[in-house]
């Protein structure tokens, strides 16, 4: 048996239904999820059922609740909607066959071998010693692992960073423990997503084996949220005869067709399934047949599904929040600097600098995008430099019109991009490391850098040999653009296919650029490839020869990353930046060496999505606060002179005295002034200056006011679900109305596209249905999708179905992260997607109860662009931005109206002079 499995710390029984890490340093790491541990070289095991830790299957019979019940916690009996008495609720649990419920467990499972670790084990034993590659820093006994240790319990509080002056150890098991309560939430959302029922197919795909496909209807929901390798267990069904099959067998997700909730797996054992056979759709043959499931076109055999959860990546997590509470805890000043920073730490900064002469690679740039750019390649920033970039700050031309996502990702990515290539030039020993927290933003960041005519300049910048795209083992091949492929490295497996790879450590050192995610940035935490272990090691070899500690002579030992540069910072979670941070930190050298910190940059948007969060106790404790936004807050950012809330108009006002270590994009290249009013009111503490050159004011019959392209269309149709895997909403009344609206558009508006056109709606229930309506009406080209699909899109009309209507699924949506009401993020991208017309469906008495929905009603009613019921909304002047102010400069007003808005005005510079 594995020494590395004997070795493993024990996995608290709680933790169930996981798949933990392979041959991890500081986790649990037995592969099977279920307590039975592999023989030796044997790809799959049968083993027979032991009475703990429980078998999956079992919890079918545990949890007996629908989707619906289980997100709104109500019974089938229950007062009805107009408090009238027991009545049948139409959205309480739907009825799974009691049959299913009581399965008995199977006596066996054939289980997947553990998958080839990434880097292996061995990766770096040629350079470094195995002590090192053993323990590169002890933060085992600093904080014990989350798998070790009973699941943590709410409620929990935000970071009190008071607390880390007098408890070394608090940062780490603050976020230790907010992690635990999050793997605690996705393991319940995994539980609960699992199928009792559905059919498996056999699906060929090219370049693998042994692929089927599984319907799964809540993964147009993306309930479970699955990733390719996840994992999962597969039981075949006789209905007929309400038996299951004796044995389960285990598989490995390979794809996905979400339109059409098809998963794609594979599993050398899935032949052997058995279980009713459906065969082309005509009914149930009865069993008693020899198993395997038919190659026939449409057959397929009955099944149920349990999900398994990997947790590597919050294990990931775990690793850099102890590997950064460590340093801290022993005073490390680089730590302390990076993730508490004080303003002593910049006062020391301001000096005279000799002005640099930057060819600049862009000429689109303007002058905070080339400030910024001269802040990080002038000097060595001792606390992190931070970039806000609002929507639509970029002049990227492309962002425009490509329709791939690639193409619309955020165009102020540019800036961090013209960063990196001036650190190329100006400093030619230096190492970047560039992430962002998707692969398809970590896609962007490599094309802008890498690929010719991808930027507004005609020459190629990089080649392959400098820039490495760096991706797990498991990325398929189709989901990375052909283009970045040549800066990928690709190796061969021993099954004679081609997979994701990473080049030996000695070709991994020639790189000047590596470009992943932030959860991707563990490959290079693994495989030593750190500051920290390299660092250590030089070190170490140093005074093993030449006896530094014991010399009056200084070493210099620099660092191989120099920079850090992560775009999009603002959607991952501080711990999941932690990951690309303890890449970068340097190592604390001992007495008699020197070295210098590399420079960290992060760029993003603190009022657009941010992680996504499961578990509420979670959130209460800021875990879906980024590391960007929590620096925002520190006092040496929030207090500066340029802060957003602190820029003021031309009144004499003493700036700061240290140099502020950030900058503010406030040029927006999107939106026509009407439209952006509204953002830079609610959100960016008006600090907004329109500077779209391609928009015009659009003509179109349904304005209620036709100097301002905006419409707030009042619908209090009520919505419905469909009970899938997860519980997804549709209204009828929106789909109907937003038809309409595409319609009349199309044949009024002089010059406009389908493909300029997008419905935005937080329900993919609500998507399909929307896109099906302007299908069947020859409106193909209409982009409809959620938000989180749209975020650093822009369409020259924007039309938002908000969907909800009914007050009682509030409090579950705000649990479950969902719909647009107490969502602010989700709120402004939505509305910032707008270039020249934004129209927004949705129940006003409903979402005015939420403040910055009522600032936005308050803005339609003032300018005269709210259509539908009555609205009972107290008119406070709140959220008049100069933008606002200038619109209507030259306009005669009601005096009434025109009291409130000088009350507006003054009020709001009133608070800016504050």
């Amino acid at each position: 048996m594995s020494s590395s499995i004997i070795d493993s710390p024990f996995i608290h029984p709680e933790w169930h239904d996981i798949v933990p890490p392979i041959y991890s340093r500081t986790h649990p790491s037995q592969y099977n999820p279920f307590g039975y541990q592999h023989e030796p070289n044997i790809g799959f095991n049968l083993h027979s059922q032991t009475p703990s830790p429980p078998h999956p299957f079992t919890s079918f019979s545990q949890d007996t609740t629908s989707p619906v019940t289980r997100q709104t916690g109500r019974q089938a009996h229950k007062v009805n909607e107009k408090g009238e008495g027991p009545s049948l609720d139409r959205f309480a649990l739907s009825y799974t066959p009691q049959w299913l419920q009581q399965l008995p467990s199977p006596l066996n499972c054939l289980y997947l071998g553990p998958s080839t670790p990434f880097p292996p084990p061995d990766y770096a034993a040629d350079v470094f010693t195995p002590k090192l590659l053993s323990n590169p820093l002890p933060i085992k006994e600093q904080c014990p692992s989350i798998l070790s240790l009973i699941p943590a319990k709410g409620p929990s509080l935000p970071l009190q960073p008071k607390i880390t002056t007098y408890s070394l150890d608090y940062y780490a098991i603050h976020f230790s423990n907010l992690l635990s309560l999050h793997l605690s939430a996705l393991l319940n959302d995994t539980t609960h997503s699992s199928i009792p029922f559905t059919l498996i197919q056999p699906h060929p795909i090219p370049g693998l084996q042994n692929t089927y496909r599984i319907h799964v209807p809540g993964i147009r929901e993306d309930a479970p949220r699955l990733n390719i390798g996840d994992r999962m267990i597969i039981r075949g069904l006789y209905q007929r005869l309400r038996q299951a099959s004796q044995n389960s067998i285990e598989a490995e997700v390979v794809g996905f067709e979400k339109a059409k909730s098809w998963v794609y797996v594979q599993s050398p054992y899935l032949g052997l399934l058995d279980g009713d056979i459906v065969k082309s759709g005509k009914g149930i043959r009865q069993g008693n047949q020899s198993p395997g499931i038919p190659a026939g076109n449409g057959s397929g055999i009955r099944c149920q599904i349990k999900f398994l959860l990997n947790v590597k990546p919050i294990c990931d997590m775990q690793d850099a929040v102890r590997t950064f509470g460590l340093l801290h805890g022993i005073g490390w000043e680089t730590v302390q600097r990076w993730i508490f920073p004080e303003i002593q730490y910049v006062r020391e900064e301001i000096q005279d600098r000799p002005l640099m002469n930057i060819e600049w690679v862009d000429p689109g740039l303007n002058d905070e995008q080339k400030s910024a750019i001269i802040a990080i390649v002038s000097r060595d920033h001792k606390v992190p430099y931070l970039i806000s970039g609002p929507p639509g700050v970029g002049l990227f031309s492309s962002c425009q019109s490509l329709p791939d996502i690639a193409a619309r990702a955020n165009c102020k990515t540019k800036t961090l991009v013209e960063a990196a290539l001036q650190i190329l030039t100006t400093h030619p020993n230096s190492t970047i490391l560039v992430c962002a927290p998707s692969n398809s933003a970590a896609d962007t960041l490599a094309r802008r850098l890498c690929v010719p005519g991808a930027t507004s300049a005609s020459r190629p910048h990089v080649g392959p040999g400098t820039v490495l795209r760096l991706n797990l083992s498991s990325r398929t091949f189709a989901e990375v653009p052909d283009e970045i492929l040549p800066f990928c490295y690709i190796t061969s497996t021993p099954t004679g296919t081609s997979a994701f790879g990473l080049p030996s450590f000695a070709e991994l050192m020639e790189y000047r650029v590596v470009i992943c995610t932030c959860q991707d940035a563990s490959i290079l935490v693994t495989a030593n490839a750190t500051n920290i272990a390299m660092m250590k090691a030089e070190s170490e070899m140093m005074d093993t020869f030449h006896r530094v500690s014991e010399s009056s002579m200084i070493k210099d030992v620099h660092p191989h990353w120099t920079h850090l540069l992560i775009d999009e910072a603002a959607q991952a979670s501080e711990p999941e930046t932690l990951i690309p941070l303890s890449v970068v930190v340097p190592y604390p050298l001992p007495k008699g060496f020197r070295s210098v910190d590399p420079v960290v940059v992060l760029c993003g948007d603190i009022h657009q999505l941010g992680p996504i969060i499961s578990s509420p106790e979670a959130r209460d404790g800021e875990l879906d606060v980024s590391l960007i936004e929590r620096l925002f807050q520190q006092e040496v950012y929030a207090s500066h002179s340029n802060a957003r809330k602190n820029q003021k108009s031309a009144n004499g006002a003493c700036p700061s005295d240290w140099e502020g270590p950030f900058m503010n994009l406030i040029q927006n290249y999107r939106s026509i002034a009407p439209i952006l009013m509204i953002p830079a009111a609610l959100f960016y503490d008006d600090t907004l200056i329109p500077a779209a050159r391609d928009v015009e004011l659009l003509k179109w019959q349904g304005f209620p006011n036709p100097n301002i392209p905006i419409l707030f269309y009042g619908c209090e149709g009520e919505e419905n679900w469909i009970d899938e895997v997860s519980i997804s909403w549709y209204n009828s009344s929106e789909i109907e109305y937003v038809n309409n609206v595409v319609q009349s558009l199309m044949k009024t508006v002089v010059g406009l596209n389908q493909k300029e056109i997008a419905v935005i709606t937080p329900w993919r229930e609500q998507v399909w249905r929307i896109r099906s309506k302007l299908r069947s009406n020859n409106l193909h080209a209409v982009d409809v999708g959620n938000v989180e699909t749209y975020q650093g899109a822009e369409f020259r009309v924007t039309i938002i179905s908000c969907v909800r209507s009914r007050s009682r699924f509030l409090d579950e949506d705000r649990r479950m992260n969902m719909g647009f009401f107490n969502e602010r993020k989700r709120f402004n991208v939505a509305i910032t997607r707008a270039k020249e017309i934004l129209i927004v469906v949705g129940n006003g008495n409903l979402l005015k109860r939420d403040p910055y929905w009522n600032g936005f009603l308050q803005i339609m009613l003032r300018n005269n662009l709210y259509r539908g019921p009555e609205l009972d909304l107290e008119m406070t002047g709140a959220y008049i931005s100069r933008l606002e102010s200038t619109i209507h400069r030259n306009e005669e007003h009601d005096p009434e109206e025109a009291v409130l808005r000088l009350a507006g005005a003054l009020a709001r510079e009133t608070l800016r002079d504050d």
